[in-house]
């Protein structure tokens, strides 16, 4: 159960976050215009399903692709051609998907209440 309320809080935590539109530690009070970071935390929703983790690093001269890969494996290239596309794959997504964090409320609140209520029937099954 534990893991659980830690999931909750998680949950909690980048609600909070998505309705600010920045990041912020937490158990601290934001603050009001979100500093210079303002704008650095956004999230949106794709109904579309994706089988793959993908973390893409944008770095000054070089970018890296981070797949995942049999579940516990982990691809990791700077293969330019892989990184374009995969790049170019991720902006496509999200061009065609819904940006929660700031507004767009109703969604966000739609998104956030499946995930718990997945966390409370979990809870319940133990």
């Amino acid at each position: 159960m534990d893991i659980l309320d830690d999931l909750r809080k998680v949950i909690d935590h980048v609600r909070k976050q998505a309705e600010v539109g920045f990041k912020f530690y937490p158990d601290t009070m934001p603050a009001a215009n979100g500093g210079t970071d303002k704008n650095n935390f956004k999230i949106y929703h794709n109904e579309v399903t994706l089988s793959e983790n993908v973390v893409i690093v944008k770095l000054d001269n070089f970018n890296v692709v981070h797949l995942g890969h049999n579940v516990l494996n982990i691809l990791t290239t700077n293969d330019e051609k892989f990184c374009n596309d995969s790049i170019a794959f991720v902006d496509k997504v999200l061009k065609n998907s819904t940006l929660i964090s700031v507004s767009a409320e109703k969604e966000r609140n739609r998104f956030l209440n499946i995930l718990s209520r997945k966390i409370d029937a979990m809870a319940a099954n133990i």
